[in-house]
């Protein structure tokens, strides 16, 4: 399984990368009845928290999450059509279309996660993170810090 191309500046420098654990660990996520194989030591300790204190603790789980880089994809082009309509009705007026939203951004990302990613999304768990984190991966892949 190929892993995300995340560089490290984006996840928190105290994390202990340099862990000595196997190198290949299977992790289940608690929401998942998904096996996952990562070479990653963060996944095996962020799928065992149950919640997190500050969102820079969320964001190196969410970006593990969101290993498969069609799943990214799909967020991004989600993420971008949700922009669209919200300037759609801004500059138009027909706030009909408001409902749109939730449909393009939610629906490219669960895609995404059910097609590719084999796991649940982090929205079920994390509402509020899960939210900023789709908006900082956008983001962080916008100047490159995430591989596209």
């Amino acid at each position: 399984m190929k892993m995300a191309s995340v560089s490290s500046e984006v996840v928190n420098s105290e994390v202990p990368w340099n862990c000595d654990l196997k190198p290949i660990l299977l992790v289940f996520s608690r929401s998942s009845v998904y096996p996952r194989i990562t070479n990653n030591p963060v996944a095996l300790i962020m799928n065992q928290q149950q919640s997190f204190e500050r969102f820079s603790d969320f964001y190196p789980y969410y970006l593990e999450e969101h290993s498969n880089p069609v799943c990214r994809r799909l967020h991004y082009v989600g993420s971008l059509l949700v922009i669209a309509v919200a300037l759609y009705v801004l500059l138009t007026g027909h706030l009909g279309y408001l409902w749109f939203i939730p449909v393009v951004g939610y629906g490219f990302a669960w895609a995404g996660h059910v097609l590719f990613e084999k796991n649940r999304p982090a929205t079920f768990r994390h509402p509020l993170y899960s939210l900023m984190g789709d908006w900082v991966m956008l983001k962080d892949m916008l100047t490159g810090r995430i591989r596209f």
